[in-house]
C-alpha cells in the first residue's frame, strides 16, 4: 500500500495497540521533537540503531496516540532494561508504515484529460 497505512498494531509490556495513522498524527509526532525522515534514515543506516532517546520518545507518542499514559522514560527503561532489539524492530515497522519504500509506491497521478482542439 503506497503512503500511510491507516492503522497499525505495536506491542508494550505485553500489551498489544492498534495506532491509526494520520497526517495529524505525524503532525503531533514532529511538533515534539521527532523528525520522522531523520529516524527513518538512521534505522536505515548499516546497524540500524537510531539513538535510543529518539526511539524512545517517538515510540511514547505512539502509544499516547492509542491513549496509553506512557512516557519517552517509561518507554527508555522498557527499551534498556528488556527488549531492545523487539523495540527497534517495532520502531521500524511503524516507521515502514510511515514512508512509502520506494518510488514506485507512491500514489500514481491521474492523467489530466486532453483538451479538444479548436
Amino acid at each position: 500500500m503506497a503512503g500511510i497505512q491507516k492503522e497499525i498494531t505495536i506491542g508494550f509490556k505485553g500489551e498489544k495497540y492498534d495506532i491509526k495513522l494520520s497526517m495529524d498524527l505525524l503532525n503531533r509526532i514532529e511538533l515534539n521533537g521527532v523528525n520522522l525522515l531523520k529516524l527513518q534514515l538512521l534505522c536505515d543506516q548499516s546497524d540500524g540503531i537510531p539513538p535510543t532517546s529518539l526511539l524512545a520518545s517517538f515510540y511514547a507518542l505512539l502509544l499516547q496516540s492509542a491513549g496509553e499514559d506512557v512516557s519517552a522514560e517509561d518507554v527508555w527503561s522498557e527499551l534498556i532494561n528488556t527488549d531492545p532489539i523487539g523495540l527497534i524492530n517495532a520502531t521500524k515497522t511503524a516507521l515502514a508504515s510511515m514512508f512509502p519504500s520506494s518510488i514506485e509506491e507512491l500514489p500514481a497521478k491521474k492523467p489530466k484529460p486532453n483538451k479538444p482542439k479548436s
